[in-house]
C-alpha cells in the first residue's frame, strides 16, 4: 500500500512493533530511488493514519511518501521524482 502525503520528502514506513520485516528494505529501495529520506522511528506516527490502519489490519507492508508540495505546478516535477518509487512499490 502507497499512500502519499505532503510532508516533505520522506518515505515513512514504520508502525511500531507491527512493521512487516520486509519494510525496512523496501523503503531503503524506494528512498533510493526517489532521493527521499527515510523517515525515522520518532518521525513516524503511532496511530490514526491510513498506512498505519492497513498495517494494522492486514499485516502487510505499507508505506506514505511525503512529497515536497501538492501544488499543481509543481507536479512533472515531483512526478519525475517518485515515479519510479510508485513502480517499484507496485512490483515489490
Amino acid at each position: 500500500m502507497i499512500a502519499l502525503n505532503s510532508q516533505g520528502k520522506k518515505v515513512y514506513w514504520k508502525y511500531g512493533d507491527k512493521t512487516p520485516t520486509c519494510s525496512r528494505v523496501m523503503a531503503e529501495v524506494m528512498a533510493a530511488a526517489s532521493k527521499y529520506s527515510m523517515a525515522n522511528h520518532k518521525e513516524s506516527p503511532e496511530h490514526g493514519g491510513f498506512m498505519q490502519w492497513f498495517i494494522e489490519h492486514t499485516g502487510r507492508p505499507g508505506f506514505t511518501f511525503g512529497l515536497e508540495s501538492l501544488s499543481l505546478e509543481h507536479f512533472e516535477d515531483i512526478y519525475q521524482k517518485v515515479q519510479e518509487m510508485l513502480l517499484l512499490g507496485a512490483l515489490m
